[in-house]
């Protein structure tokens, strides 16, 4: 009786368990089929039958049911059951596909890491069991047959579009028509086969997959790690993905609640092992050449002048341009060919002859899902943005805007400083727990006229410090004296000896930085002391502060790119020595990783827009990108580095993995 009891309670819990873990219940009505279940949940029997087992002696009215709120594998009527097979020494997915009466579109279906891994002796896989009696006339089990469709392929569609549409693989899109492998045709027409039934009305609960997002689990992650970054329990995970039943493996995609994903630091990703639409690309590149100051020069000494001539704008829109050829080579080697239109945006001195120029060559018809990668210059990028909104053409801007400006067609690659310091103060508030925070801010600019000097605020800077006291308000604030000086009788009362002292420096007097560290390394010798900013690299750099004290001092700062190693160890800093004679600079870098994520994200995805919505975080060369919405319209990248100087003066890369997890770094 005990041994029933603890059964019942057994049954009983991990009934109330399973419903509370993505699951929803149905009470069958008088007169209705497993048919008519299964096909307004659109799940298959097996999973009908796998999480309700007495349906298989039939159903009754009053019986209830339970379904999980996203199913686990692609609607399939006739799927019955799933066979456990264990890979055997020489086979192909061919053999086993033919050995079990299955195709190999049906093996990857139900196996999607075979998307893009080679099958492997040892490994067991899922093979699908049909039943295609289950398509003529059983009242008591048939669902919907699957209807022979003709589809017109139209403007704009590609074989992801399509195959998401009538919910089928692109696998099994080419497998009935083998003539678009090589690539789609307006006009072509396409056998589908499809069990999608419109218009089907639920009776309980509306089950929709945008309540779920997915993530790709990567190295090293566990348990642990996934219930941390997702925001989901151990049991909730695996409620929701029946595979991890089996261990977690590199590369499974897990789907979760998407009520999450605003927390999340999604994963970075390599999109060359993802592209699955390998259509044409159209890129049309703006760039100031200024090819007609060259046109106009007879002097041949007057043209070498403008060819040699250090940072003007055309060896920017040069290395620029070098690079983004880089990237379409690259794009070539995986199968997706690329049309360039350069146009010399020209540039001057003369505003309203830039926006003539700017309205001049975009005032054209544009093919669809063409990008238009530039112009470099600020004030010229807001003018195309203008007229190519009302185009519907997205625009990416290759560097940030010196004014805040949005449009809903401006995809802004490069973050903001205010993303920069936001990013810089969450890692701050973790890696100065427990530790003694000085802050030395200087929010006056000094000017001197006729000899007398005085001190305006800035009001940047001081909402930069009046930011860092709110987030910091147990930090001791060090306020540099007339001139932007410090001596270190100012730090004798507030660095505390037997505790890491954490210094943040901001300030707008150059002055300020200098004689902070100076100051501060006096004191190295018997305290430990790590500087930080919140401001970018750039400020530090033109203040002349040595790498020597930044790698002594363990100084910190935020960075919308880290800069590459030009070695032999680096694939593209070879090859383009090869083909230009030179090393890239930090334009040519940005032109390859600008243009490579924007035909990548195309190539994973249908649109840009699509690719910027569907993918985290990208890294390249020397640049991230992980787009966010702009509340004021398009897009911006929000990625950021954090960089420290180590004792070997080489620049590392802190990691922030979870907001509750430990801080690591990477060379």
């Amino acid at each position: 009786m005990k041994k029933l009891a603890f059964i019942v309670l057994f049954v009983f819990g991990f009934i109330a368990n399973t419903l509370a873990q993505g699951f929803v219940e149905h009470t069958v009505k008088e007169g209705e089929t497993v048919a008519a279940i299964v096909q307004q949940y659109e799940v298959s029997p097996y999973e009908l039958y796998e999480l309700n087992p007495d349906a298989k002696e039939g159903i009754v009215a009053g019986a209830v049911l339970v379904f999980l709120r996203n199913k686990n594998y692609p609607y399939d009527p006739t799927l019955v059951d799933m066979k456990r097979y264990k890979v055997g020494k020489k086979e192909t997915l061919k053999e086993i596909a033919f050995n079990n009466s299955v195709t190999e579109a049906d093996i990857k279906k139900y196996n999607p890491e075979l998307y893009s891994e080679k099958i492997k002796k040892g490994k067991t896989i899922k093979i699908p069991v049909f039943d295609a009696s289950l398509l003529v006339g059983d009242s008591s089990k048939v669902v919907v047959k699957p209807k022979e469709i003709k589809h017109i392929v139209k403007t704009k569609e590609t074989k992801y579009g399509i195959a998401h549409q009538y919910e089928i693989t692109i696998a099994e899109l080419e497998e009935l028509n083998p003539h678009i492998v090589d690539g789609l045709k307006v006009g072509q027409l396409l056998t589908i086969k499809s069990v999608k039934e419109e218009n089907i009305e639920a009776t309980t609960v509306s089950i929709k997959s945008n309540l779920y997002a997915f993530y790709e689990v990567q190295p090293k992650e566990g348990f642990f790690r996934l219930s941390k970054k997702l925001g989901v329990s151990k049991d909730s995970l695996i409620a929701l993905n029946p595979q991890l039943e089996e261990g977690i493996k590199l590369g499974m995609i897990l789907k979760y609640p998407k009520a999450n994903i605003s927390t999340l630091k999604r994963p970075s990703y390599n999109l060359i092992d993802s592209i699955i639409n390998k259509e044409t690309r159209n890129i049309t590149l703006l760039l100031p050449f200024r090819m007609n100051n060259i046109i106009h020069t007879d002097s041949t000494s007057n043209m070498k002048k403008l060819l040699v001539r250090k940072n003007n704008a055309m060896n920017k829109s040069l290395d620029f341009y070098s690079g983004v050829l880089m990237a379409l080579d690259s794009v070539k080697q995986v199968g997706i060919s690329t049309r360039l239109n350069v146009i010399d945006t020209e540039y001057s001195g003369d505003v309203k002859a830039n926006i003539k120029r700017i309205e001049q060559v975009l005032n054209r018809e544009f093919v669809e899902n063409e990008v238009v990668i530039g112009p470099l210059v600020s004030a010229n990028v807001i003018t195309a943005a203008k007229v190519l909104n009302s185009k519907n053409i997205p625009l990416i801007a290759p560097f940030g805007l010196r004014e805040d400006f949005a449009s809903e067609n401006l995809y802004q690659t490069e973050t903001s400083e205010a993303s920069q310091r936001k990013a810089m103060i969450t890692y701050l508030k973790h890696y100065a727990k427990g530790k003694k925070v000085i802050i030395v801010a200087d929010d006056k600019r000094r000017v001197v006229k006729n000899k007398k000097e005085t001190a305006v605020t800035d009001d940047k800077m001081k909402a930069v410090k009046d930011e860092l006291i709110s987030q910091f308000p147990e930090a001791k604030l060090v306020i540099p004296r007339k001139g932007g000086l410090l001596i270190p009788k100012d730090f004798v009362n507030v660095i505390e000896e037997g505790k890491e002292n954490v210094v943040i420096v901001e300030g707008v007097d150059k002055n300020v930085i200098s004689t902070v560290t100076s100051v501060i390394e006096t004191f190295t010798k018997k305290n430990k002391i790590s500087m930080f900013t919140t401001s970018s690299q750039k400020w530090f750099e033109l203040k002349g502060v040595k790498n020597r004290l930044k790698a002594k001092l363990n100084y910190h700062y935020p960075s919308a790119t880290k800069p590459a190693e030009l070695d032999s160890d680096n694939a593209f800093v070879v090859k383009y020595e090869d083909t230009y004679g030179k090393l890239p600079n930090k334009y040519a870098m940005r032109g390859f990783d600008v243009a490579l994520d924007v035909l990548l994200r195309q190539g994973v995805a249908n649109t840009l827009e699509d690719g910027v919505l569907q993918i985290g975080e990208t890294k390249y060369l020397d640049a991230k990108f992980n787009y966010k919405r702009n509340v004021k319209g398009g897009y911006i990248n929000d990625s950021v580095y954090i960089l420290r100087y180590t004792p070997e003066f080489s620049l590392e890369e802190v990691i922030i993995e979870n907001k509750t997890e430990e801080i690591t770094t990477e060379e």
